[in-house]
């Protein structure tokens, strides 16, 4: 029996989910996609390294983690999801609700 996902975000496939639609995370190149759904993509893209070498990385779905920032003196949580991208060798922890405010119409 397999288990029915709650969220979109829970979704690791690339296949598209009903509706979803894609648009480049600005500032960042076209290496990442976030959907209106909450799902942020690693685009495939070469990746050089020092001496003319390098490799490419396939297209996967980033998986996000929930972050909980407490409150009011502890009496209320925030929870967050946020995704960790890696841009120009520097690795960077964002807010998936922060790319999403960004993007065009």
């Amino acid at each position: 029996m397999v288990a029915q996902l709650k969220y979109p975000y829970q979704h690791f496939t690339l296949n598209n989910l009903k509706g979803e639609l894609w648009d480049d995370i600005p500032s960042l190149d076209g290496a990442y996609e976030v959907s209106n759904y909450g799902r942020v993509k690693s685009k495939k893209r070469y990746v050089e390294r020092g001496n003319n070498r390098g490799y490419w990385l396939k297209e996967k779905i980033i998986k996000p983690r929930v972050s909980i920032q407490h409150v009011s003196g502890d009496t209320r949580s925030l929870y967050r999801l946020s995704v960790t991208i890696s841009f120009e060798g520097k690795k960077r922890s964002v807010p998936i609700a922060r790319m999403e405010i960004g993007r065009a119409s």
